[in-house]
């Protein structure tokens, strides 16, 4: 039986592991299951709280238990923000409720290939972010796990009202940040250099 006893480490360890197993598949495939998540967060933070307030008011020092139950704080609030941006996530580049994956309409600058000339458009753009691990030291089977951001551009419309759907892309030709490098866009036989400036609201 869960317990708010300060001495009783094992009771938040359980908890933490229960919800750590089970956070993702509960919260992210049903509007319910979000709300239900939610409140289990906001009475265990409630706890935590208590907790916290109590060992260090009785110790004035950090503890073991404190320090537990402040990380289990942070994976509880890091692990309600994921399931929030799934749900009502902003289709935003690098905003912090970014949400997974979107659809977003961007003004862009393009430079048309072997042309000086740049002008400012609208890109329809499809955004996904994706999970992946790769591997660091295969000797010995270790991995690492990281979040890439894939920007798709699907069509460009134009100041004089043409259009282009694009049929083929590069990645960044410089800079790491989606709004700091140049893309390049294949489409009509051409070659297109966009950088993207930011989001239509």
């Amino acid at each position: 039986m869960f317990s708010i006893d300060t001495h009783s480490n094992g009771d938040w360890w359980r908890v933490f592991f229960i919800i750590w197993s089970g956070h993702s598949p509960l919260a992210s495939d049903y509007v319910w299951s979000f709300f239900l998540f939610s409140v289990i967060v906001a009475i265990l933070v409630g706890l935590l709280v208590f907790t916290v307030s109590i060992e260090f008011y009785r110790k004035k020092t950090a503890t073991p238990l404190l320090i537990g139950c402040l990380a289990f704080g942070y994976f509880l609030l890091s692990w309600e923000r994921d399931t929030y941006v799934i749900h009502y996530g902003m289709p935003i580049i690098g905003h912090f409720f970014e949400k997974p994956e979107y659809d977003a309409k961007y003004r862009v600058e393009i430079e048309v290939e072997n042309s000086n000339r740049q002008l400012e458009a609208i890109a329809d753009i499809h955004v996904e972010n994706r999970t992946e691990t790769d591997w660091y030291d295969y000797s010995e089977g270790s991995t690492y796990t990281y979040t890439e951001r894939y920007i798709n551009f699907r069509k460009l419309y134009f100041p004089n009202g043409g259009t282009a759907v694009i049929d083929h892309q590069d990645l960044l030709l410089a800079g790491s940040s989606p709004l700091s490098g140049r893309y390049v866009l294949y489409a009509h036989g051409r070659s297109w250099y966009v950088r993207l400036l930011g989001p239509i609201h």
